[in-house]
């Protein structure tokens, strides 16, 4: 696969995608500075990979699936070495084996539900702190709106302009995920900032003035967010969109994202719309 290097970031993509991919390369700087900038914190280095069909577990891995490879292998080995020697010293040896297999199974777990959401987003992210640097998967060609998101969002008057929305989306999570290591993000941070980060990237409102209701709403059971593409996702998603945005408003989206993160669940009550 033809790969291109863009500062300290790598696109990979298909031959047949290489004008996408160029554009691509165009607006990274641009997504890096801002994100940088809004956030006050340290990009990552991050793989891009342009597809029409979601990456194999083995390319998202890539070039660290030695790495994941050995951690896998290592508690069968170490329980068939435990089950014959019974030795204490080889069951400490597995349980930290088994500890250390759990990004890998994350990163399989997510595979499965990146399946279902696949047809319909526009990108996705995958990574683990300090096991793999952040790889993008950026859906090509882009799926159009889905009619249930049409009453929040304002559609996109062009493709270039839902790419640069979509890869700054994505590069949000990205970002997050990376500068806070294993410390857990809150979602409607992660999202909020994501879609805020579009929005500035993009130059443009892509939320409707309406969609503001949605802070008002209450937290659904379960998440949304594992239901891509219904109407319960959008409404969530534009919760968390205003939520963030009334940071920024205020001055104190940098605040809410320094660390540790507890700042940011302190602030959170405060941006019910009055």
């Amino acid at each position: 696969m033809p790969r291109s290097r863009v500062g300290p970031d790598e696109i990979r993509f298909a031959e047949g995608d290489r004008v996408i991919a160029e554009t691509l390369a165009r607006l990274l700087p641009e997504i890096r500075r801002k994100g940088e900038d809004i956030a006050g914190l340290v990009s990552p280095s991050i793989r891009f990979i342009v597809a029409n069909r979601l990456p194999s577990l083995f390319s998202v891995l890539r070039p660290t699936w030695p790495v994941a490879a050995i951690c896998g292998a290592a508690p069968a080995a170490m329980g068939a070495f435990a089950a014959l020697a019974f030795d204490p010293s080889a069951a400490i040896a597995m349980s930290v084996s088994l500890m250390a297999t759990g990004p890998v199974y994350r990163l399989w777990k997510g595979m499965r539900q990146a399946r279902m959401w696949w047809p319909h987003c526009g990108g996705l992210t995958f990574g683990h702190p300090g096991w793999w640097r952040p790889t993008i998967v950026l859906h090509y060609p882009i799926p159009p709106h889905l009619p249930v998101a049409e009453g929040l969002c304002y559609p996109s008057p062009s493709a270039d302009l839902r790419l640069s929305a979509i890869a700054a989306h994505e590069y949000g999570h990205a970002l997050l995920q990376t500068a806070y290591g294993r410390q857990a993000v809150p979602t409607w941070l992660s999202e909020g900032f994501s879609f805020w980060l579009a929005e500035q990237i993009a130059g443009q409102p892509l939320w409707r003035p309406e969609s503001n209701a949605c802070v008002e709403e209450p937290e659904p059971k379960g998440s949304p967010y594992d239901q891509f593409g219904t109407e319960a996702y959008y409404r969530l998603a534009a919760r968390h969109y205003w939520e963030v945005r009334s940071l920024a408003d205020r001055g104190l989206l940098r605040d809410a994202l320094s660390a540790p993160l507890r700042r940011a669940s302190e602030l959170r009550p405060q941006l019910r719309v009055p």
